[in-house]
């Protein structure tokens, strides 16, 4: 799959510079940005969705938790 992206020059620039830096292609840069950044986004809903769960089974902190656990 092909995607075109437009950035600042800010951006490219400092794309450039890092991948430079890296001795990587700055295409192989940006796609590992957006892998960490979709990872820690899915991270993020998961302790949302997670902590829903807690919640409505009667777990208000990790406290709460630990406390049932220990």
């Amino acid at each position: 799959m092909s995607i075109e992206l437009n950035i600042n020059s800010k951006l490219s620039k400092k794309v450039t510079e890092v991948s430079e830096q890296l001795n990587i292609d700055a295409n192989e840069l940006i796609i590992k940005a957006i892998k960490k950044f979709l990872h820690a986004q899915e991270m993020t809903l998961f302790r949302k969705n997670l902590k829903g769960v807690a919640k409505k089974n009667g777990f208000g902190s990790e406290e709460d938790i630990y406390n049932a656990i220990s």
